[in-house]
């Protein structure tokens, strides 16, 4: 695919010609009076070297005296490396035209290029260099067809890798380049450079930063089984073509943002061992995330999907946020007529003209998914998919959430679930247990085990603690992380389970507000999927939402408030009242939140048996233990209280429940009159009263369950 137009005019405007390569620094070098370019150390004079200077000492100063290296419009003159397809009037030059001998000149200078000593280059932030830049300086290169195998004559590694440094911002390559098994020395810069056909970087190693921002591919680009051992960057970068990242081990941050992939992007199995960083990245087709690990925290914020999504197996241990944009009525900027006019006197001036608008995707695109997968996912952190809105895909294909596992805070404010989505056997009860350091609490499925060897691939080696410079907050975020890097490193699963107690532990003990606040979050998260339930009428599930809605709202804890405070009824207070919490736990306890049919009548028939050893106990004690009849006569009255309707006769007039309900006629019993005075015939009214009411909301919550399993409105 060709080059666009946009990208060479920045290009020219960037000004690669010769007089342009001057006003270029060669950073860390010098010129002294001899003229030959010499690295920048003390005691050695002489002014700053250019990239002019560089081109010079590879024999290209020639090149310049060519008249076919000459632009006709603007008396630029470029050397052999640098010489565009056409000139700014349009007309082509020797490269343009692939002429074989100029194409061999190309490749020659190329090829003694790539023969020089690989030095170390140290690098700073920002390109910058601390001591010579030893790197091939490729600034602006125009090249045709690129194999390194092919052009490099170095000795391989021990891996088979081919060694080169390379400084190629702006460079064009208009054939396909060929890195593949390419070993970087130092920072590779590929900043703002343009790939007109496919570019290999297969199974690459890169030792230092990778910097591709901005670039452009324009047909399909290869990195899988590449090794970023420093930071990635590929910011704005845009894929016209199929990206694959597959099996590609990330070791330090991964930066994407902005980025654009026209075609499908393949993560597969990619192994992110710093944080990684999608935000507002454009996906036009499909995202392939399958079994990727995530150890540090993943951000696809505002990220446009407009394929189907896929992360599968994915395991995440840091925080994972999928949130979009709020909804807006603006739609896509376009152009649009615009006419002025202004009234002076009696002349009057008219202007036209149009306003243009950059095109960018729409808010709708930066918060709809198509289609999102994540069965058997497991997400560590907080996993953040608020303000999207998740359809149900195409066809018969839905978005899926079957068999994920989220062990913290599952956000999913402001969003939109559709109908099709499949939540069967997602574990999201998990987060609600946050803080409990019981092992009910801190299970270990099979996807958790899946996950933490996933993990293992992301961080192939326990991080080193910072050295002694290294400012305060590097060495605080190793302090908190080194027990799950010891954990997941050398202790195993165990060791796993140990830091999740120790983390439950601190969460516990710390403020108070931020278990308010987490429990709130969550709260809502259960709210949105209680709903979403409700919507399709799956009341199963709506109860079990429903029920994970109450347990979060009910580990919301007041903070310690004064006694002065607690009496200011006027002001609101933060957290749920003991009371409240109680009664829910009460109600969880009898009905599991009325999602259970049979416990309601479990507990009725077992209180109708509590209820009638406490009659029996009141009519016998402390005189003697209650006999069978005793027994049986309580137990008959205890049954009455439950079911009033039926072959259950009161009490005989002198049995002991008798005589303690009818004061009137007992001398005339045969065992004597049992005199029990006021409270015990009070309180055993009180007492039948209570059971009878416990019984109407016992059977109450057992209809209930019956209603919402069966959906009878």
């Amino acid at each position: 695919m060709a080059i666009s137009q946009k990208w060479w005019d920045r290009w020219w405007e960037e000004d690669y010609s010769w007089d342009g390569l001057a006003e270029k620094d060669w950073e860390g070098w010098v010129v002294p009076k001899d003229g030959v370019p010499v690295p920048a150390v003390d005691g050695v004079d002489g002014r700053q070297a250019t990239l002019q200077d560089y081109w010079r000492r590879a024999g290209l100063a020639e090149d310049i005296e060519r008249p076919e290296f000459q632009c006709p419009q603007t008396g630029r003159r470029f050397t052999r490396v640098h010489l565009p397809l056409a000139f700014r009037d349009g007309s082509q030059t020797l490269k343009g035209t692939k002429d074989a001998a100029f194409s061999a000149e190309l490749n020659d200078i190329l090829k003694a290029e790539l023969a020089r000593p690989i030095l170390e280059t140290r690098s700073v932030f920002l390109w910058r260099t601390d001591g010579p830049d030893n790197r091939l300086q490729w600034q602006g290169a125009v090249l045709l067809d690129f194999d390194l195998d092919v052009l490099s004559a170095q000795s391989r590694s021990e891996d088979s890798r081919t060694p080169v440094s390379l400084q190629a911002k702006h460079a064009v390559f208009l054939g396909d380049a060929r890195f593949a098994s390419a070993a970087f020395s130092g920072d590779a810069i590929f900043d703002r450079a343009a790939f007109s056909e496919d570019a290999w970087f297969d199974s690459a190693a890169f030792s230092g930063d990778a910097w591709f921002d901005s670039a452009a591919f324009s047909g399909d680009a290869g990195f899988d089984r590449a090794a970023f051992s420093e930071d990635a960057w590929f910011d704005s970068a845009a894929f016209s073509g199929g990206a694959r990242f597959e099996s590609t081990a990330f070791s330090g941050d991964a930066w994407f943002d902005s980025a654009a992939f026209s075609g499908e992007a393949w993560f597969d199995s990619a192994a992110f061992s710093g944080d990684a960083w999608f935000n507002s990245t454009a996906f036009s087709g499909d995202a392939w995330f399958n079994s990727a690990a995530f150890s540090g925290d993943a951000s696809f914020n505002s990220a446009a999907f407009l394929g189907d999504a896929w992360f599968n197996s994915a395991a995440f241990l840091g925080k994972a946020d999928f949130s979009g944009e709020g909804r807006s009525l603006t739609s896509e900027r376009v152009e649009q007529s615009i006419a002025l006019s202004s009234q002076a006197g009696d002349k009057g001036v008219a202007l036209e003209g149009r306003l243009t608008g950059v095109p960018a995707p729409i808010s709708i695109a930066r918060r709809s998914v198509q289609r999102f997968s994540a069965k058997r996912a497991v997400f560590l952190g907080p996993a953040d998919f608020s303000n999207r809105d998740i359809l149900s895909g195409s066809y018969t294909d839905e978005s899926d959430f079957h068999g994920a596992y989220f062990f913290h805070l599952f956000k999913l404010h402001g969003s939109v679930l559709h109908r099709g989505i499949n939540f069967g056997k997602t574990r999201v009860e998990l987060a609600v247990e946050r803080g409990k350091t019981k092992p009910s609490c801190l299970p270990v499925p099979d996807a958790l085990k899946a996950g933490l060897e996933n993990l293992k691939r992301a961080v192939p080696e326990k991080p080193k603690p910072p050295g002694e410079g290294a400012p305060d907050w590097e060495k605080e975020q190793y302090a908190r992380d080194a027990p799950k890097w010891a954990a997941l490193y050398e202790g195993g699963l165990e060791a796993f389970q140990e830091w999740r107690r120790s983390e439950a532990q601190a969460f516990e003990k710390g403020p108070v507000e931020d278990r308010i606040e987490y429990f709130r979050a969550l709260e809502d998260c259960y709210r949105t999927l209680k709903l979403f339930n409700e919507d399709r009428r799956d009341r199963p599930e709506e109860g079990r939402f429903h029920r994970l809605e109450l347990i979060a709202r009910r580990r919301r804890k007041r903070p310690k408030y004064t006694k002065l405070q607690m009496l200011a009824f006027w002001q609101e207070k933060e957290g749920i009242p003991i009371w409240e919490r109680g009664l829910s736990r009460i109600y969880g306890g009898a009905s599991n939140y009325g999602n259970s049919v049979v416990l309601p009548i479990v507990w009725l028939f077992g209180g109708v048996l509590l209820f009638a050893s406490i009659y029996a106990a009141m009519g016998s004690l402390p005189q003697h233990l209650p006999t069978v009849g005793e027994i049986e006569n309580a137990l008959s009255f205890s049954t009455g209280r439950v079911l009033p309707f039926g072959p259950w006769a009161d009490p005989a007039a002198c049995s002991r429940i008798g005589q303690m309900l009818e004061t009137a006629g007992r001398e005339n019993c045969a065992s004597g009159a049992i005199d029990y005075g006021t409270w015990v015939p009070f309180g055993l009214r009180l007492l039948a009263s209570f059971q009878s009411l416990t019984a109407i909301i016992l059977v109450f919550l057992s209809g209930l369950a019956v209603r919402r399993r069966f959906q009878i409105n």
